[in-house]
């Protein structure tokens, strides 16, 4: 409903949340918006704000940025730079999990530049900037960004530093038509950034590089009151490297890849009924040159076909809102030629005023990471149906979930969610292809409190058990993390939260045998923020794992960066809005 207000359609809601700690709660309330209104930018973008705060959504928060960029209207709050790019966002301190962004928008749209600036300074040599200008003239928006980040890590060969720069800009002709244009060019090094159980199963010789260019064009055409169309054209230009400098095992690999992707996609609402067709076509050439000792270079090619329609269809009093949907893919890549047809269906049931249910299932085929973000809707009832599996992957899941108003300030749910999955990790020297099985079963649940206008209470226990990951056969891992928030009216708020955390299973050790093992432990962090005078931006000091607890920890992803780290950080934010 936002949209529809001038003065007010810059607020993030999702700010708002994440901020009081109520992520499971705009989670749904995110999926609700979407499921009355599926055409509704300010929605997409909630969604997308949720997104970010939860490891493995990258997928699914680029593409829901991409449909809200789209869909946004003139003189929407700029986009932080990194935040449509899987690559840089989930390495950066940045974003709508630490610094909210749109609240120091203006109040009523009108012609005008603004420059936000960003700052971030921590210990293990971390500190980071980011610029953004942005203004307004007639039926033109545009803005510029830049954004910087380094960190040591914490341990050897852990360093991480990225670069961007950002161009976006937006025209609106007449009433029923906007087209929009964005350049982004991104440069990655960093070192070793797999987290395992085992501390010592990490290379202290490999460097990463990856460096990006991104030219995306997009345009919306409103068909009539109830319809419209969105296109959208991405070329990129990638090139990665991964060279491990040790003399006793010289190893390079280097892959260049040129893409592009096209999508359409036509939304129209009659009788009640939301219906979204769409379709995509992905392509894309490469190269990848292997060093070990010989040279080797082998040419590869990629294409991804991929249809889908989704049919809401309007619920009665006391009658749950159902969702069904189907998408078809077609893809040739390394792992070979798959075609897949999926059925998804969601459901949304509020059977009383303080009862909703959910539930969903849905077959996947994970697209390439070129292609990661698109304009197919990501979630059914809430639950996200594209995670950031390896490329190929076929998952089936679905999800059960009851969510509770038991008082009008305290709120709690309940989840079940489990994914089968079938995925091709190929052998990095030969090439061949094997699919593998890998289960994944979550079990969680929410009680949010708000104790008065000035302090909110949130409990999220969290079961997972994984089997079969790229370095672990069983992973179970429980969550308990308690926090507190106090909020002043002079603009000062602080929070602290204590965590509990159990995890057992068979971990791949350093010599390559999966091995027993488990730890427990507990994590202390706190923040203190204040909200400058006069809308002028925010400054907080964050402090993670207070008292320096030391443990092991498998992320469940290998790749992403942990949630726990063994040593005390603390770090200091600025943002500044002119």
């Amino acid at each position: 409903m936002l949209d529809q207000d001038l003065a007010a359609r810059n607020a993030s809601q999702a700010t708002v949340y994440n901020e009081i700690g109520f992520h499971q709660l705009g989670l749904e309330e995110a999926a609700q918006s979407l499921a009355v209104d599926p055409g509704s930018a300010s929605a997409h973008r909630f969604l997308a704000d949720i997104y970010a705060t939860a490891p493995r959504y990258d997928i699914a928060r680029a593409s829901e940025l991409l449909q809200a960029q789209l869909r946004q209207p003139l003189g929407a709050p700029p986009l932080q730079a990194q935040l449509a790019n899987d690559v840089a966002f989930k390495n950066t301190f940045f974003g709508p999990a630490t610094v909210g962004l749109n609240e120091f928008s203006p109040l009523f749209l009108q012609n005008g530049k603004d420059l936000q600036l960003f700052g971030l300074l921590g210990n293990d040599s971390t500190y980071g900037n980011q610029a953004i200008f942005n203004g307004l003239h007639g039926p033109v928006s545009f803005s510029l960004s830049e954004f910087a980040t380094h960190s040591d890590g914490y341990r050897s060969n852990n360093d991480d530093t990225q670069r961007q720069y950002d161009g976006f800009a937006q025209a609106q002709f007449g009433d029923s038509t906007s087209a929009q244009v964005e350049i982004t060019h991104t440069k990655e090094e960093s070192g070793d950034q797999q987290s395992t159980f085992d501390p010592t199963l990490f290379s202290a010789t490999l460097r990463n590089e990856v460096d990006i260019d991104t030219q995306r064009l997009g345009m919306r055409r409103l068909v009539d009151a109830n319809s419209d169309i969105l296109l959208s054209v991405i070329r990129q230009d990638r090139e990665g490297a991964a060279n491990y400098n040790d003399p006793a095992f010289p190893l390079s690999l280097v892959e260049h890849q040129k893409t592009w992707k096209a999508e359409a996609q036509y939304l129209t609402r009659h009788a009640g009924f939301d219906v979204i067709l769409g379709a995509s076509y992905f392509r894309g050439d490469g190269e990848r040159v292997t060093t070990f000792f010989d040279t080797s270079v082998a040419e590869f090619n990629s294409r991804h076909v991929n249809a889908y329609g989704y049919l809401a269809i309007p619920t009665r009093a006391g009658w749950p809102q159902v969702q069904l949907g189907a998408s078809y893919d077609d893809l040739t890549s390394e792992v070979g030629d798959q075609s897949e047809l999926n059925p998804k269906i969601g459901v949304i049931w509020k059977i009383a005023q303080s009862i909703t249910l959910r539930a969903a299932g849905f077959r996947v085929l994970k697209r390439r990471i070129n292609s990661d973000q698109g304009l197919e809707p990501t979630q059914l009832a809430g639950f996200s149906q594209f995670f950031d599996d390896l490329n190929g992957t076929i998952s089936e899941g679905g999800g059960l979930a009851a969510n509770f108003v038991l008082s009008p300030t305290v709120t709690g749910g309940l989840q079940l969610t489990r994914r089968d999955l079938t995925l091709p990790p190929p052998d990095l020297f030969t090439g061949e292809v094997f699919f593998a099985r890998q289960t994944e079963k979550v079990a969680a649940g929410y009680l949010y409190w708000l104790a008065s206008q000035r302090m909110s209470v949130s409990l999220e226990p969290r079961y997972q058990d994984f089997t079969n990951g790229l370095t672990f056969q069983t992973l179970k891992l429980t969550e308990v993390p308690l926090a507190v928030r106090f909020y002043s009216p002079s603009g000062l708020w602080m929070g602290a939260s204590v965590t509990g955390v159990r995890q057992q299973g068979e971990f791949t050790d350093s010599s390559g045998v999966d091995v027993g093992g488990s730890d427990h432990f507990w994590v202390v962090d706190a923040i203190v923020a204040y909200r400058l005078p006069g809308r002028l931006g925010t400054i907080n000091i964050q402090g993670t794992n207070l008292f320096n607890e030391k443990f092991q920890f498998q992320e469940i992803d290998p790749m992403l960066l942990p949630r726990y780290i063994p040593e005390s950080q603390v770090l200091l934010r600025m943002s500044l809005s002119f």
